[in-house]
């Protein structure tokens, strides 16, 4: 069985991640992976986004690279488009015979297609203000990269009926227990382990 578990940046996709863990669930980190072909595909991101977004050892600045991609769409396009492709394949060859209990954790699920290799979704989305304060603690950004970073990402749960696999939307802005309750909720409604 594989579930996905989608949302925004800082919206909690970790806390449910954990949980489903705990519950006997591995984990597919997509932003991980995202990490990996980010540096294999270096030669052609210096190439489209300049040499600038290079440390002096020559890897990629994520900072960097993060400050041209969030301020224009069209270059997180050209990005997405080098990246993305390489980490479906890599999701795919992951989920392709498993038999134990997986779980993708990608912010952009469904944009990339990986709903199609799941047999339930959760999208958990958390308020804009919320957001920013977990995206302060945690990533040390400045107030413009985070504000960028929370208001480049659109429609990520889509509310589309036309999906063909089943979507639970979890609402995280009281924090963890809250979002436990309702994940045990639905482990139970599909008949898996309890949450310890």
């Amino acid at each position: 069985m594989v579930w996905g578990v989608a949302g925004k940046y800082c919206s909690g996709k970790n806390i449910v991640v954990n949980i489903l863990k705990s519950c006997g669930f591995k984990e597919i980190d997509v932003d991980l992976l995202g990490h990996q072909v980010l540096e294999e595909q270096k030669t052609r991101v210096a190439e489209h986004f300049g040499r600038g977004i290079l440390t002096g050892s020559g890897e990629i600045d994520r900072r960097k690279l993060g400050r041209v991609v969030f301020t224009d769409p069209a270059e997180l396009r050209v990005l997405e488009g080098i990246l993305h492709p390489v980490m479906v394949e890599r999701v795919e060859e992951q989920v392709k015979g498993a038999e134990e209990l997986l779980v993708i954790n990608a912010a952009l699920l469904l944009q990339m297609g990986l709903h199609s290799l799941c047999d339930l979704v959760i999208c958990i989305k958390a308020n804009p203000l919320v957001r920013y304060l977990r995206a302060r603690k945690r990533d040390g950004l400045s107030i413009p990269a985070t504000l960028l970073r929370i208001f480049a990402q659109k429609r990520i749960c889509s509310k589309s009926n036309g999906l063909a696999v089943d979507i639970y939307y979890i609402r995280n802005n009281h924090g963890f227990f809250r979002v436990e309750e309702e994940i045990r909720a639905i482990l139970q409604d599909k008949g898996i382990g309890k949450v310890d």
